[in-house]
């Protein structure tokens, strides 16, 4: 009923150490656009990988507790001279779409297991394209024309489905006379 003797604070950060290293050759010092998804008792992390010389890819680590992380070699595609990398997506197959590519767990009854992950990346030129995966490594494009057309999309383009609107909904920046909106 009240607040007597109370008051709001935010909880104050604490150094804990540094989660994940990008010390690999196609991560660079440009990584961002950083989604962690908890399936089951594994954390998985999808992130831009961006080095100075190269390609920007989407990398991929997995953890058991979301703490301490690995980066499996998974040997989908060969980046500076190796498939010894955790690389889940490159241009050659994803465009301009692992700029910011941006995953999600589809867990609606029905969803085709080659469907139970989904994911938008793009761009402002080239709009978000959808894709889909079985495992989420292995991933393709659901369509090859754009599923939004309109917005910058040069932020983390965030989809997720809505129990309460019965739909797909996504997150994304635009510009409202001259001044960034979502």
């Amino acid at each position: 009923d009240c607040l007597e003797g109370a008051t709001l604070r935010l909880h104050e950060p604490q150094p804990a150490g540094t989660a994940i290293a990008y010390d690999r050759p196609w991560e660079g010092r440009y990584c961002a656009y950083i989604t962690v998804l908890k399936d089951g008792e594994t954390y998985r992390m999808y992130y831009r990988g961006y080095p100075v010389d190269g390609p920007q890819v989407t990398c991929y680590a997995e953890s058991d507790d979301g703490i301490e992380w690995r980066k499996p070699d998974l040997g989908l595609f060969e980046v500076a001279g190796t498939r010894d990398n955790n690389i889940v997506l490159t241009p050659d197959v994803a465009g301009d779409a692992t700029h910011n590519f941006s995953p999600m767990l589809d867990r609606r009854p029905g969803i085709p297991e080659s469907e139970q992950y989904k994911a938008l990346g793009g761009s402002g030129k080239n709009g978000l394209t959808a894709f889909a995966s079985a495992d989420g490594l292995s991933w393709r494009k659901l369509a090859e024309e754009p599923v939004f057309d309109k917005g910058a999309f040069d932020s983390q383009n965030v989809c997720f489905w809505s129990w309460s609107e019965d739909m797909y909904l996504c997150y994304f920046r635009v510009f409202t006379n001259k001044v960034r909106t979502v």
